[in-house]
């Protein structure tokens, strides 16, 4: 399922169509950072997922993020866990020059579902020791790929 219905989250502002995130192709979702005092600059951006097949024919699935920022910051790849009502850590990385690719695996995802909605939240943190400067973060894509028994 490819990424849809992107949206601000944090930062100074935004700009993207609600398509820009659903594939591979240079159209991002971009959000320039702003200042968190003690902690750095964010950018962050919430994308979702409609899952058509059930929750009880899963196998195993990955959630795939193309996305660049500045070449110093880390990047997080947060899902929404609707058991505990609350953004779960899934992956950090950091980003060098250019756009990144990021895959991560999942094993459950029942309590990411509600419905057949699954919603991930992409942020960007350039620390304040390296840099107050403010950057944009472009995201080209996020996609669930899952296995599903017959």
């Amino acid at each position: 399922a490819n990424g849809q219905n992107p949206a601000f989250f944090q930062g100074s502002s935004s700009n993207g169509a609600s398509t820009s995130v659903s594939a591979d192709d240079g159209v991002t979702f971009n959000v320039r950072s702003s200042v968190v005092p003690g902690l750095g600059n964010i950018a962050a951006m919430t994308s979702e997922f409609a899952i058509s097949n059930s929750v009880s024919k899963f196998r195993n699935g990955r959630i795939y993020v193309k996305l660049s920022a500045q070449a110093t910051s880390t990047a997080n790849l947060f899902v929404w866990n609707y058991t505990s009502k609350n953004w779960e850590l899934l992956q950090s990385f950091n980003l060098g020059s250019g756009a990144v690719t990021q895959t991560v695996s999942l094993q459950s995802v029942s309590k990411y579902l509600s419905g057949n909605k699954m919603k991930v939240l992409v942020r960007t943190v350039l620390p304040e020791r390296i840099s107050r400067a403010s950057y944009t973060m472009s995201v080209d894509r996020t996609a669930f790929m899952g296995q599903f028994n017959p």
